[in-house]
């Protein structure tokens, strides 16, 4: 014996609240992300320099340079050179100076027109105990029910079949129904558009860096050659400078940042929902066109 049911049609099904224990979504799969027309912007309040200090060093040398012309001697060179160099010493100070304040800068903007990026992973954290409210479903169909799928056979009944038509239920009501577990793969999505993203502006009080170090750097200088007759000498100088910093103060910073479109394109979003929960079910007027047992 089967039930063959063509096609139900139900006006509207509601629910008065609807619960989700916990939706995975588990990792997301972005073919390719776009940001397009991003705008960052940064200023600051006041910039303080603290334990600032100038080293500088100065190291002299002399280059010497000895030479002889002989004429007419033949068991000497015509033509005699020499070539020195002698260290006179050095000198190192460090100066320090007092904290500098500077005025705080205006603005500072970054200014993207797009950027992409390809076959992009994220890990959704799960989403638990979602309540969505009431739900209202509208112009419900089902065809071809057909209720066992087997067929089913019960001992000391038998039926020549049985035929309705035009049946019609003003009303139903359910008080609750729960589904353990509902999964479905994943589902593809060709584009998501997030359109003018805008974040609020963020402050910060104050940020501190410390024991800044610039690297000294030295540079040669030559004065000279000066001298007459058989000496020359150049006086060498080479000055190394350096700075220090023992905190760099930023106080009450401010940024803000706005994203015209956020795009993303072959979207693939797997899904598991478990524990899903609807009360105060109400369906409204069911129509059944035909309905037959054999």
């Amino acid at each position: 014996m089967k039930i063959a049911i063509p096609q139900v049609q139900i006006d509207q099904a509601s629910s008065q609240q609807v619960q989700v224990g916990e939706v995975r979504l588990g990792a997301v799969n972005i073919g390719r992300l776009t940001l397009s027309q991003v705008h960052m912007g940064l200023t600051t309040g006041t910039i303080r320099l603290c334990g600032v200090s100038v080293s500088l060093g100065l190291s002299f040398g002399l280059d010497w340079t000895f030479s002889l012309k002989i004429d007419g001697l033949e068991l000497l060179p015509s033509f005699i050179v020499r070539k020195g160099h002698i260290n006179i010493g050095a000198l190192a100070m460090n100066i320090p100076l007092a904290d500098i304040s500077l005025d705080g800068l205006d603005k500072l903007a970054l200014n993207l027109k797009s950027t992409t990026a390809k076959d992009v992973k994220a890990t959704v954290g799960a989403i638990k105990k979602l309540k969505l409210g009431n739900l209202v479903a509208e112009r419900i169909q089902a065809q071809g029910l057909s209720a066992p799928a087997g067929g089913v056979q019960i001992a000391g009944l038998g039926l020549g079949g049985i035929a309705a038509s035009g049946l019609v239920l003003p009303d139903a009501s359910l008080v609750g129904m729960t589904i353990g577990r509902v999964s479905g793969g994943s589902v593809p999505l060709d584009t998501v558009s997030i359109p003018g993203v805008k974040l609020p502006p963020t402050g910060v009080d104050k940020i501190v860096i410390s024991d800044i170090e610039g690297k000294p750097r030295d540079s040669t200088h030559s004065l000279g050659p000066a001298g007459a007759g058989l000496l020359q000498a150049t006086l060498t100088v080479t000055v190394s400078a350096g700075m220090s910093i023992d905190e760099l103060r930023l106080a009450n910073l401010s940024a803000e940042a706005t994203i015209g479109e956020i795009k993303l394109d072959n979207l693939t979003l797997p899904y598991e929902v478990m524990d899903l929960s609807l009360s105060q079910l109400g369906i409204r007027n069911i129509q059944v066109p035909k309905m037959e047992v054999n």
